[in-house]
């Protein structure tokens, strides 16, 4: 099956957008940043289900598109992403594989490991969630800034080839959770998440 992996890359982006734990800001950032791998490695065990609204921005469109649904997270390698609006589907990273469950379409099935770099970009956001940090610099330049109250992981991609569809993930938060993610593509366009309540699904 023919399947465009700049295409996948993104869809793997928006599956693996979700909260991260709370770190102390009046820390040094290599001190704060090794601390908030810490806490990501206690509370990757406990798995999340979370709300998320996104609108997309694209150029040549008028008007952003929107969506919302959850996004999950089971260990040790499972992400989901369940869309409710504006139609239903369900996408499914686990190990190797992409399952992608759309209305009115046939279930598919993909091994990325057909697909370098978005099975590199799905093993780098894997680590955030597991708070593995080597392996996360393996594939981003990784920067923190915590302010007072406000804190902001930005992601460069390593890749000159993932650098031409994605050219930075910022994750913005307070406390203990992401509450927003903005994903710059390259050529102006960008992604807006925002994160809400935990939910039991």
């Amino acid at each position: 099956m023919r399947c465009d992996w700049k295409r996948l890359l993104l869809l793997a982006l928006f599956l693996t957008c979700l909260p991260l734990p709370a770190f102390g800001n009046q820390e040094e950032p290599g001190p704060a940043l090794a601390r908030l791998m810490a806490d990501l490695r206690a509370e990757a065990a406990k798995g999340r289900t979370i709300a998320y609204r996104e609108e997309k921005h694209y150029a040549f469109l008028e008007q952003d598109l929107k969506s919302s649904g959850f996004l999950s997270f089971r260990p040790p390698d499972t992400l989901i992403r369940q869309v409710l609006t504006p139609e239903p589907a369900r996408y499914i990273i686990k190990g190797p594989r992409l399952i992608m469950e759309e209305e009115g379409r046939p279930r598919r099935e993909i091994n990325l490991g057909d697909y370098p770099q978005a099975a590199a970009f799905i093993e780098a956001l894997r680590a955030v969630l597991a708070g593995d940090l080597l392996a996360l610099e393996r594939h981003f330049q990784v920067t923190l800034r915590s302010g007072h109250i406000r804190w902001t992981l930005q992601l460069i991609p390593r890749d000159p080839q993932m650098g031409k569809v994605v050219e930075a993930i910022s994750l913005t938060g307070r406390g203990g959770l992401v509450g927003e993610v903005r994903t710059s593509e390259a050529g102006g366009d960008y992604t807006l998440m925002v994160l809400s309540r935990e939910a039991d699904q």
